[in-house]
């Protein structure tokens, strides 16, 4: 047996070239779609980060917003104790006056 060199048609090693090129277009294509996923997972780490900051900040408003509620509420309380005492001794004065004045 004579030992034949295996030939390769043009035809073959341009299908060859083919494939190698759409090989690596893919992986380009791969390559190019990582580092655009990569880009939009840090921008979406970083919005997190601000709504998490955004959070905090809006949860503390809320709990001032609270203390203030309830020291209003607490002021008012007094306020409505005050007008009621005030309004039992102007009926008090009142009383003494008719009674005053009965005689």
């Amino acid at each position: 047996m004579s030992s034949n060199p295996i030939s390769v048609s043009g035809l073959e090693k341009h299908a060859q070239t083919a494939i190698q090129v759409i090989l690596v277009a893919i992986t380009i294509w791969v390559g190019s779609s990582i580092i655009t996923l990569r880009d939009s997972s840090i921008r979406l780490e970083e919005q997190t980060k601000q709504l998490r900051e955004t959070l905090s900040d809006m949860k503390a408003q809320i709990a001032s917003m609270q203390s203030i509620i309830a020291a209003s509420s607490e002021r008012q309380n007094d306020n409505q104790h005050r007008i009621q005492a005030l309004e039992q001794d102007v009926d008090g004065i009142q009383k003494r006056l008719n009674a005053g004045r009965g005689r």
